[in-house]
């Protein structure tokens, strides 16, 4: 579905999406093969949904996979629930339980350190597959630049990874680089400082995760305020107000409360490009 045809598809009221504002309602959002519909949880929204996904798959000859596929719900009557159930053959579940979109986790409330549990655990099972290899300290270091300090940045672009797991991701690292094990401790040579500088100061080029994470944040907040797309014009209508960058950032229109994680963790890195 193209934005023209998504526009005739609004303009004759079949479907309606979420309102941001008067002026901006969003109905969908594609990436590749991962693809979210918004609807008001009206009946005639997802009648409309299900006749061009009908549609598309005919015209295709693709399916949809049942197993993937999800109606997430929030605040929506039963009523309603059970009529949309009989139009559409996906699995229903609470917005609340949250969803995975393009590998990332996203939840409407705030997130627990147990949310972000399972991304230590793919750093103890690269480490553990490479732990079987003879490798030298530079090999490691090569593994711990390349590899693991790169896995977590899709995620702290967004947001702000608790202080607790970066710790632990920290440690995983330092341990590998020195050979360490849960059964077998070797002695660190160098404090975790120094290696963690920039080549050019002295240091062996390994990321400072939690000043590489505000970066990261850094970027993102300043290519959402001075790009085109959904994304900036979104910001700018919920959180601006239509305002220009300089009128809101002397005005210091910063909402922090009832607002999106990725905003706040956003508008906390405002200090550092302001």
């Amino acid at each position: 579905m193209d934005n023209a045809s998504d526009k005739v598809i609004v303009q004759n009221g079949l479907i309606k999406g979420i309102k941001i504002s008067n002026d901006l309602s969003i109905t969908h959002l594609l990436f590749v093969d991962d693809v979210i519909l918004f609807g008001m949880g009206t009946i005639e929204d997802w009648t409309a949904f299900k006749v061009i996904l009908e549609t598309f798959c005919e015209a295709s000859g693709m399916n949809i996979n049942l197993d993937k596929s999800y109606f997430l719900h929030y605040n929506v009557n039963d009523s309603i629930l059970r009529r949309v159930s009989d139009i559409l053959p996906y699995r229903f579940a609470h917005l609340e339980l949250g969803f995975t979109y393009i590998g990332f986790f996203l939840k409407p409330s705030g997130y627990l350190v147990k949310d972000w549990l399972w991304l230590i655990k793919r750093f103890e099972s690269c480490i553990k597959h490479w732990t079987n290899r003879l490798l030298s300290l530079c090999g490691r270091l090569v593994l711990i630049r390349a590899v693991l300090t790169s896995l977590p940045v899709y995620w702290c672009a967004l947001f702000p990874i608790p202080s607790s797991i970066l710790d632990k991701l920290r440690k995983l690292i330092f341990n590998f680089l020195w050979g360490s094990s849960a059964v077998k401790k070797k002695f660190h040579l160098v404090d975790w400082q120094l290696l963690a500088r920039p080549i050019s100061l002295g240091g062996w080029g390994i990321k400072h995760l939690p000043l590489f994470c505000i970066s990261l944040r850094m970027k993102n907040f300043w290519f959402a305020l001075n790009n085109s797309g959904i994304w900036n014009q979104l910001i700018r209508t919920k959180y601006m107000k239509n305002m220009s960058i300089q009128s809101w950032c002397i005005n210091k229109y910063f909402r922090l409360t009832n607002t999106s994680r990725i905003w706040m963790a956003f508008i906390k890195t405002l200090h550092w490009i302001g």
